[in-house]
């Protein structure tokens, strides 16, 4: 994001993934080698001293808002868009999609948090054939049930997330009922639509998804 003539619509989203990317680590999310704030350089990272800097990512995003730019290094990697369109066999299909699963299952029940951005832009697949979440500028924490998602989530999720990705709970703004059902729940509904709309492009139907996720 170049913020020497920032948008907000671009800029406070993107500080809400450049301050959690590099902090999440696991091997079903992107793995991020360096980070940088151009705007507030004392608080770049590399891997293995992005813990010893967390505590500076509040400067970063307060600085960030001026002239600078973010800039983030990740391990070799491609769109998924790009990579459904080299025809992954259904092998490689079901092992992505596993990633993605074990990917949400650590944000939901070891981060305590919710991805709230997931769609084909949000998933990226690397060198080894494994898809990786990444985009994490609406991610919101997992609550106690009844407690919604976060007003930066409120504010910022039309802008972030296809239409066809939001539930329509998110559609009609019913931020009760989302809490009530719990705030990760979110999550696998966008899940389904990929499954079923993008992952195996069925067209809105469904002959071509495995029977098991069906079931499911």
């Amino acid at each position: 994001v170049n913020q020497r003539h920032p948008s907000q619509m671009q800029l406070v989203p993107a500080l809400h993934h450049y301050n959690h990317c590099r902090r999440l680590r696991h091997p079903h999310i992107l793995k991020v080698y360096a980070t940088l704030d151009t705007d507030n350089p004392a608080a770049a990272t590399t891997e293995g001293g992005a813990a010893a800097m967390a505590g500076s990512s509040s400067a970063s995003s307060g600085n960030a808002t001026t002239t600078g730019d973010l800039i983030v290094v990740t391990e070799p990697c491609i769109p998924l868009s790009q990579w459904l369109l080299g025809n992954p066999t259904a092998e490689q299909l079901a092992w992505g999609l596993e990633c993605v699963v074990k990917g949400l299952h650590f944000l939901h029940n070891s981060a305590n948090l919710a991805h709230g951005n997931i769609s084909p832009s949000s998933l990226y697949v690397t060198q080894s054939g494994d898809v990786k979440l990444w985009n994490f500028s609406l991610v919101t924490p997992v609550g106690p049930t009844g407690g919604g998602p976060t007003l930066h989530f409120q504010q910022w999720e039309h802008v972030c997330t296809p239409e066809s990705y939001r539930s329509p709970e998110r559609l009609s703004q019913s931020w009760e009922a989302i809490g009530n059902a719990g705030v990760h729940a979110m999550d696998s509904y966008s899940l389904g639509i990929l499954i079923a709309d993008y992952w195996y492009n069925t067209g809105g139907g469904v002959g071509k998804v495995p029977a098991p996720l069906l079931k499911a």
